[in-house]
């Protein structure tokens, strides 16, 4: 890991603020790109995919001497209730042959779990760490 210099060593809180203002600054002026990218080029994929009877996927656009690649992906959501009846209906063997299951127990319901519960459960589950946040509050 690469150690970064920083202008006030002495004041690490200051340091943090400004990174992390200047961030957000990045981020919205990526946001503004990426909107003005989408009004320009949307409807130009759009059209394209539409020549090809699809309404998602890939569209090579050309724009003076740039090639512009626009993806249109899509979002799949499935109705749970009557998936879950349709596959209810299948044998075992078709409905594990489609079907891709996940199980989990929220952290909060498990943190409210009796310690009975808790125990049992412990067994089923792995916690790694995910990252590390170091804030910083003015002491009076």
């Amino acid at each position: 890991m690469t150690q970064v210099k920083y202008v006030d060593e002495f004041n690490l809180a200051l340091t943090k603020a400004n990174l992390e203002s200047e961030l957000k600054q990045a981020q919205k002026k990526v946001r503004d790109f990426n909107k003005f990218l989408e009004d320009r080029y949307l409807e130009k994929a759009k059209q394209k995919l539409n020549e090809d009877n699809k309404d998602f996927g890939t569209a090579n656009i050309f724009d003076g001497n740039q090639k512009v690649k626009v993806e249109l992906r899509k979002k799949v959501e499935w109705d749970q209730d009557k998936l879950t009846q349709f596959l209810n209906s299948l044998t075992p063997e078709e409905a594990n042959h489609l079907v891709k299951f996940t199980v989990s127990i929220p952290e909060a319901k498990f943190v409210n779990a009796l310690p009975t519960m808790q125990e049992k459960l412990k067994e089923f589950r792995t916690v790694s760490l995910q990252g590390v946040k170091v804030s910083f509050e003015e002491q009076e």
